[in-house]
């Protein structure tokens, strides 16, 4: 990486480089090694834990009953015979902050024991309103969330 970094400025190893209105600078890999490290690892830090290897350890330690979802509905309205919600809920506490998702609920007016679809996507971690009045349509209690977070 480093040797790539001292390519890309125009730096060659152990050699003089003319720079306008500066004098000759002499560089070396090894002083741009050292500098690399003393600017770029307090930024990024050393790896505190072993990076997990599968999704069962990742959630090991993980009790999502832990915690309550502490929902809350931020707007609720009606539209085309739907039901419709904006709404936000706990999910954890990671690193020491609480963690929260938001996502649009829809569920037709007159439904009762609905069948449940969550709307999950591609890139881009949003929610889609369009989404959820779609399935709503079609008799399902949907909710489509945005696993990016919301505060």
């Amino acid at each position: 990486m480093v040797d790539r970094l001292v390519d890309s400025i125009g730096l060659p190893d152990g050699k003089e480089t003319p720079v306008a209105g500066c004098g000759t600078v002499f560089a070396t890999v090894g002083i741009l090694r050292v500098l690399v490290l003393l600017l770029v690892v307090p930024v990024i830090g050393w790896a505190e834990e072993p990076v997990p290897g599968s999704v069962a350890e990742i959630a090991a330690d993980f009790d999502p009953t832990a915690e309550p979802l502490d929902t809350r509905v931020i707007r609720d309205w009606e539209e085309d015979g739907l039901r419709l919600r904006y709404v936000t809920f706990h999910v954890g506490t990671f690193k020491n902050r609480k963690a929260r998702l938001a996502g649009f609920y829809a569920v037709p007016k007159s439904g009762r024991n609905l069948p449940g679809l969550l709307h999950l996507h591609g890139g881009g971690q949003r929610a889609f309103l369009h989404e959820v009045k779609y399935y709503a349509r079609r008799g399902y209690a949907c909710l489509s969330i945005n696993w990016g977070g919301a505060g």
